[in-house]
């Protein structure tokens, strides 16, 4: 953030500094450190001499593990006040980390939301690919949509996708993946057309739910027959084919 911030207003590098630390909640000295550490150490490493600074670097977690913390604490600030609500110093108390790790990790605020959506994709593939038999889709399905904040997130993510790219490529993915699931779930005997517009219902039920009940039990409870009532419907039955 605070390079590209210079590149993109020429700003001097105090006025840079004040600009990040303040977007950050960040003092300025604590920055200034901060970014000293950080160009030393990528010196280091284009000299290949030396490992990052573990006591004075923002980024004191394990690369990777701090980005993977990061990304989860953006999923439950978005799900919960909107991509355009996201608070990068609560993204870091969600993740149990300091605030100045967002900037290490993600320079550009798109960079963490890029993150999060990706991370949420992911977490649906990994599970998509534990999928043996109808039962086991069901379950996926029930647990995608039985969890508030997931379902916020999703519909966050569609938001995000009519004025995002990234997001939108990612929106369709997830989409086709919960269709597959419908399929699997119903023994495919639900049409390609119909699965989608099962999720097209499903996703509309989440956000009316979850409006109804902010508490994560009742949205839960309610969802879980919603769900098996879109699965075990008149649409779930009618032979693939004749939509």
């Amino acid at each position: 953030m605070y390079r590209e911030r210079i590149a993109a207003t020429g700003e001097s590098l105090v006025k840079a500094r004040r600009y990040v630390g303040d977007e950050l909640g960040i003092k300025q000295g604590t920055l200034h450190r901060w970014i000293r550490t950080a160009d030393a150490d990528q010196a280091a490493a284009r000299d290949g001499v030396g490992q990052v600074s573990r006591s004075t670097s923002p980024g004191t977690i394990r690369r990777g593990t701090g980005r993977a913390a990061l990304a989860a604490g953006a999923i439950g600030e978005i799900a919960e006040l909107g991509v355009g609500g996201m608070r990068l110093r609560e993204v870091a108390h969600r993740a149990g980390i300091s605030v100045g790790s967002v900037a290490y990790h993600f320079p550009e605020r798109k960079d963490l939301v890029d993150a999060a959506v990706d991370t949420f994709a992911e977490r649906l593939d990994t599970r998509c690919a534990e999928v043996s038999d109808r039962r086991a889709a069901a379950a996926v399905l029930r647990d995608f949509y039985t969890n508030r904040e997931a379902s916020l997130f999703w519909a966050e993510t569609r938001i995000h996708a009519t004025r995002d790219d990234h997001a939108g490529d990612v929106a369709d993915h997830i989409h086709t993946a919960l269709a597959a699931l419908v399929r699997r779930a119903t023994d495919t005997t639900v049409s390609a057309a119909g699965a989608r517009a099962i999720v097209a219902t499903l996703n509309t039920a989440a956000v009316d739910t979850a409006r109804r009940h902010r508490d994560p039990g009742p949205y839960s409870r309610a969802m879980t027959q919603t769900v098996r009532r879109a699965l075990a419907g008149p649409s779930a039955t009618t032979p693939a084919g004749s939509q």
